[in-house]
């Protein structure tokens, strides 16, 4: 006799066909398995709570150290925090939104990365992105107004800020000196950034325009400089510092080279129309190689002049009549995210209404300039002695420069200043529970998680962009996943069939080894949609789409019933996960064809 069982509509793992006549099946028959049709849907099935771990290691963030004691930065604790994925099953929105919520929740486990946040909750969930990312909010940052220079309470000297006007302006210094400035001390530059395609609200970009036109006469006649400086590096680091200024009140100034040129780690100039747009870098005369950034072993070496790297007219990049607008950024290279996470960081320079065509007017990695790792953190026995370990105020001081710069702007003629001054910011207001920069984050799942979403243990950045190499979206800052295919937690899936009949066959689960008991297995099919060639991963399809797997035996699979005569109304179908025997709710229709002999 052949049975072709077909399931009812919307539950093709648990069901009972009941035949119109009497079924008679004779003493010590034998049932063989002709073939199974599986339909699975689009869903995504965790069949018992998932366990989701975040972790940072103290080698992957700035500061790598507390400030306050010196101990480890680890932000979320040695072996990082948890978080429970309840079991179920899941459309692709929800699995999204419990893996954004778990992420999000462990976040609030510590103060230390309030700049970050899941990458669903970042873009507002207009990507369809799974939650799993981490990303910095730059968008909330920016909107906030915490990236406008802040001139109140910042050192300055012959300087002033005009509300609606200018967020610095000379206005006292000596005519053709660089005795003018105000520095941000309030907040810190986010320097560590993936070079990724250049968009303001993505990256971590530093926006500075002048307050006067440029034109071949009247308009700007002066000099302006932006510059990044570093606070922790004006207080003194190192055993010997030399004197630095601009670690506090207002009368203090910038110490200048010989040339008159302020000492700061980068310098660009903009002089008038008729003058260049120049790059400077910090050089130390005494010290071997350190007349490249590049070479520098720690941030103790004092700066003893700036070095001009590049330098172009400024008429051949601004109109007559336009106002000198410029953007700067730091940038890494990273093109692996599980790669270590030491890099150089490098620096590019925009016109600013040019910013998107990803075309710099410099670009410090073709000049073969940047900023070691070392110089953010220096590695132990350097030469200018920098010690992160130590319980003193040089220790904290020490520990706060591994993120290092603050923006400084300098006009050496009264009246002339910046209109705007833009940056990605990070406030470090607190040396117990330091505001954290991190390079690398770790993701682990237990092994009923991994098996939803594909991996045990992944490395991630999330200072980077899009992995697929699409343009990155107006609302995105991080790394992303992209949507999840399904084949993750599809072509691993195993199952066995069960009915009752009287079947003679042993089956245990993947918890226990000696519990191996008679069942009524009709067949195991192991993973049949492995070789389908339908992936589901398209947000349009992911909930409503269905996949169809057939399996016919390669050998015939045969099981001796030993059972007396028999008179069955009815048979009893159920498909269930083979591991676990837990029923595969996943599989919406089915077609079972035996024979039984």
């Amino acid at each position: 006799m052949n049975f072709n069982l077909i399931s009812p509509k919307d539950n093709g793992h648990d069901y009972t066909i009941r035949f119109k006549e009497p079924i008679d099946i004779n003493a010590n028959s034998s049932i063989k398995l002709n073939f199974a049709e599986l339909t699975r849907n689009g869903k995504i099935v965790l069949r018992e709570d998932g366990l989701l771990t975040l972790n940072v290691s103290s080698l992957d963030c700035f500061p790598n150290l507390i400030p306050s004691t010196g101990f480890v930065n680890a932000p979320l604790g040695a072996d990082g925090i948890s978080v429970k994925i309840a079991k179920g099953t899941y459309s692709f929105k929800s699995f999204e939104d419990a893996l954004a919520a778990g992420i999000n929740t462990i976040l609030q486990g510590t103060n230390r990365l309030d700049y970050y946040q899941s990458v669903d909750v970042i873009t507002l969930d207009s990507l369809g992105l799974i939650g799993l990312n981490l990303g910095r909010d730059y968008i909330a940052n920016y909107n906030d107004g915490d990236c406008k220079f802040d001139f109140s309470g910042s050192p300055n000297a012959n300087a002033v800020a005009t509300s609606g006007s200018t967020v610095y302006e000379n206005n006292g210094g000596a005519g053709g000196v660089f005795d003018s400035f105000a520095v941000d001390f309030g907040r810190h530059y986010w320097h560590y950034q993936n070079k990724g395609l250049p968009n303001f609200n993505e990256l971590n970009f530093i926006q500075f325009s002048g307050n006067k036109r440029l034109t071949p006469s009247g308009g700007q006649t002066g000099r302006l400089i932006l510059g990044l400086y570093g606070e922790e590096y004006a207080v003194g680091l190192g055993t010997t510092p030399p004197t630095r200024t601009a670690t506090g009140g207002n009368t203090n100034n910038i110490a200048l080279d010989a040339a008159g040129f302020p000492k700061n780690f980068v310098n660009v100039v903009i002089e008038d129309y008729n003058g260049d747009l120049k790059i400077q870098v910090a050089e130390n005369t005494t010290g071997a190689d350190y007349g490249n950034p590049t070479l520098w072993e720690s941030q103790g070496a004092s700066i003893d002049e700036m070095r001009q790297v590049w330098s172009r007219p400024i008429s051949t990049i601004f109109d007559s009549g336009e106002l000198p607008d410029l953007t700067l950024a730091t940038y890494i290279e990273q093109p692996d995210y599980n790669e270590e996470t030491d890099r150089e960081v490098y620096i590019r320079l925009y016109k600013t209404d040019e910013v998107e065509t990803g075309v710099p007017l410099w670009d410090s990695q073709e000049a073969g300039i940047s900023f070691s790792p070392q110089f953010f953190v220096a590695d132990p026995g350097n030469a200018e002695g920098i010690d992160y370990t130590t319980n003193d105020a040089a220790g904290v001081n020490a520990r706060n420069s591994q993120i290092p710069f603050n923006i400084a702007l300098f006009a050496d003629t009264v009246g002339e200043g910046f209109r705007d001054c833009l940056f990605r910011s990070i406030v470090k207001d607190d040396d117990a529970e330091p505001a954290t920069i991190v390079k690398k984050y770790t993701l682990s799942a237990d092994r009923a998680l991994a098996s939803a979403i594909g991996f045990s243990t992944l490395s991630k950045d999330p200072n980077v962009k899009l992995a697929d190499g699409e343009e990155p979206d107006t609302y995105l800052s991080s790394i992303s996943l992209g949507r999840v295919p399904l084949d993750i937690s599809w072509r691993k899936g195993s199952y066995s069939i069960f009915t009752d009949l009287p079947l003679s066959n042993y089956k245990n689960v993947n918890e226990t080894t000696d519990a191996g008991f008679r069942k009524a297995v009709l067949a195991n099919i192991p993973t049949p949609f492995n070789s389908n060639d339908k992936l589901i991963d398209q947000a349009t399809d992911g909930d409503v789409a269905e996949v169809i797997s057939s399996y016919e035996p390669h050998l015939p699979i045969i099981s001796e019933m030993k059972n007396n005569p028999i008179r069955v109304n009815n048979l009893k179908i159920k498909i269930v996960d083979m591991d676990t025997e837990q029923l595969a709710s996943e599989i919406i229709a089915s077609k079972i064809n035996f024979t039984i002999e």
